[in-house]
């Protein structure tokens, strides 16, 4: 995601000559190419004068807004957004395919690529709300993936389409109404997170981090390697609970520098950075509490950084 610094006059070279090979010779287009390298001039530029290197909203969607990965042109934000949407959706599926193809080639275990997939792909969307233009409707076309996954959710858990394969590799008891659970609250915090932070707060960011990074791999490690049990919860590990505060801190922390780096908002690292271990140790004791059959993670988990980081985070940002 990130781009190395370059002299400006290769960067805008670089961006005129391949749309020129599209085919695109006409006097409006061939005006909007200086327009689209004169953007990238200005975006070069900032690089290499500020430390650290920061892409501002604006130079992004100056270039990114009008620039699809097929080189075609577009001149407003609906298009592009609606191109990333399918883009973001097309890659989704085939990344989830790619997990039950190693499911069953026997290269991995149904649970562990449930996990997996509970880890990456909130993840990796959340790395993906940056293609989106700057309109304040592009959260809205973000949202359609989640939200069609809670759709196709509540589908096959209330027995509406019947399909064991799917139930399957979902759930972890084969039960369709497992479905409502867990699966379903996963992305209704998606949903919520694009909605109510987007790209304008660090809050959201950290919880998905949290409940995707930090969970994810807590369960991972101390379901394998978990035999020292909480004293509070027998179904809990020490490993596990330490697993989970160091990889929500981890990956909370990678993603606000991505997203600082790419100019969304500008934080005082300092204090940011123990906000973000508050957070992960907050989170980590709400996991580890024996409140799960009630409660499920995929709730308590983003709930409790969602309150913390909209406490905290306001007074961190510059």
């Amino acid at each position: 995601m990130m781009m190395p610094a370059m002299a400006s006059s290769r960067q805008g070279s670089s961006l005129a000559c391949p749309l020129a090979l599209a085919g695109c010779c006409s006097p409006a287009r061939n005006a909007f190419l200086i327009k689209a390298s004169s953007a990238s001039f200005d975006l070069s530029s900032n690089l290499t004068t500020n430390s650290p290197a920061l892409w501002k909203p604006s130079q992004l969607a100056s270039v990114a807004s009008h620039l699809t990965p097929s080189g075609l042109l577009f001149h407003d934000h609906t298009s592009h957004d609606l191109l990333c949407t399918l883009a973001v959706f097309a890659s989704s599926f085939v990344w989830i395919r790619f997990f039950d193809f190693l499911v069953q080639k026997n290269v991995l275990e149904q649970k562990l690529s449930r996990k997996l997939v509970h880890i990456s792909t909130g993840i990796l969307y959340a790395l993906l709300w940056p293609v989106f233009s700057i309109s304040p409707w592009s959260r809205y076309f973000a949202l359609a993936i989640p939200f069609a996954n809670a759709v196709r959710l509540l589908v096959y858990g209330l027995g509406i389409i019947k399909d064991e394969a799917v139930v399957k590799s979902i759930s972890r008891s084969g039960s369709s109404r497992e479905l409502l659970g867990g699966p379903f609250y996963y992305v209704v915090a998606l949903s919520l997170c694009t909605v109510f932070f987007w790209r304008d707060s660090p809050v959201g960011i950290v919880a998905l981090a949290v409940m995707c990074g930090g969970d994810g791999i807590a369960d991972i490690i101390g379901r394998r390697l978990g035999s020292i049990k909480l004293p509070y919860n027998p179904s809990k590990s020490w490993v596990g609970s330490i697993s989970m505060f160091f990889f929500s801190f981890a990956f909370s922390v990678s993603l606000l520098y991505y997203y600082s780096s790419l100019g969304f908002y500008q934080l005082n690292w300092s204090s940011a950075v123990q906000i973000v271990a508050l957070i992960s140790f907050s989170a980590t004791i709400v996991e580890s509490l024996p409140i799960s059959s009630h409660l499920d993670d995929n709730m308590s988990v983003p709930l409790i950084s969602v309150l913390m980081g909209s406490a905290l985070f306001p007074g961190v940002l510059l």
